[in-house]
């Protein structure tokens, strides 16, 4: 089966180093050389919900799609997370995004125009979804005023996401999806194959500037993102004396009913895993609003 129609028949999956860089980059287009200074734009498509009275904060949601899927369809894909997140107390910003190398500059772009509207007092909070989550950390690292991130299963290194390993499914599924896989059919038509590319959107390169507090999630039945970056980033925060607070947390995983969606990034967690992921998310939104 060719890649891209593997990739086409996954995609529900997903919107929810040192490679083996010489067969990729036999079959990919020169390295891209991205920055984070280009313009972004702040997209139409955002929808801002509110709850009952004054909210406590904003929460930026960020939706997942491997830096490729966009629009108001993927962005539908976080409505219960809206629902959820105005429910606590919070007004919910649900954002979209350009694909690949102009995702991030949009993230920026709406934080920033958000904070300019809320005002410097107001805690705003970075919520995503794999490659969502990643995105709500590199934002962070590049906004100091972020409050909080909270991110499920987002990458947090792709310099050598290609050469580890994730949990291995049985079935139809084996050998094809794999960290691997999701390196060859996202990251690289997003950011190419250059290391300081990679580099540049890898939040474990820049753990030292997150001055957030940070809650990070991960299931043990996750093919696409090994659950140990997580703990990786949690220790390069450590390492490099970042002044923000983190937390990682190692979900159960369990298997997706047929004909229905993982209730997680990438792969379904029991419901017990799902009630202590909400529990955390619950508290680090409260120590967030009581600091403000």
């Amino acid at each position: 089966m060719r890649l891209r129609g593997v990739a086409a028949a996954l995609t529900p999956f997903l919107a929810c180093g040192s490679l083996a860089a010489t067969a990729a980059s036999a079959a990919t287009p020169p390295p891209k050389q991205i920055t984070f200074l280009s313009h972004g734009v702040v997209s139409s498509h955002n929808t801002v919900s509110k709850p009952h009275g004054k909210p406590k904060g904003w929460v930026v949601i960020i939706h997942g799609g491997g830096w490729q899927l966009v629009g108001r369809k993927v962005m539908a894909s976080e409505n219960s997370t809206v629902r959820y997140v105005t429910s606590l107390g919070w007004a919910a910003d649900n954002i979209d995004y350009r694909k690949a190398e102009h995702s991030l500059p949009d993230v920026l772009a709406t934080y920033d125009a958000l904070r300019h509207r809320v005002g410097a007092a107001t805690p705003i909070c970075l919520l995503g979804h794999s490659a969502g989550g990643n995105l709500a950390l590199l934002a962070a690292e590049l906004r100091p005023s972020v409050a909080c991130v909270i991110s499920g299963a987002g990458p947090t290194d792709l310099v050598h996401l290609a050469d580890q390993h994730a949990y291995d499914p049985k079935g139809l599924l084996h050998a094809i999806v794999s960290p691997l896989w999701t390196f060859l059919t996202y990251v690289v038509p997003s950011f190419g194959t250059n290391v300081s590319v990679l580099r540049q959107w890898s939040p474990i390169a820049h753990a030292g500037r997150l001055d957030a507090r940070v809650l990070l999630g991960s299931s043990t039945h996750d093919p696409l993102v090994p659950q140990h970056q997580m703990a990786e980033l949690r220790h390069a925060m450590k390492a490099d004396d970042a002044s923000g607070t983190v937390k990682t947390v190692l979900l159960a995983g369990a298997d997706t009913p047929k004909g229905r969606s993982p209730n997680f990034p990438h792969a379904s967690i029991t419901k017990p895993a799902l009630a202590r992921w909400q529990r955390d998310e619950r508290r680090l939104l409260r120590s967030v609003a009581s600091a403000a």
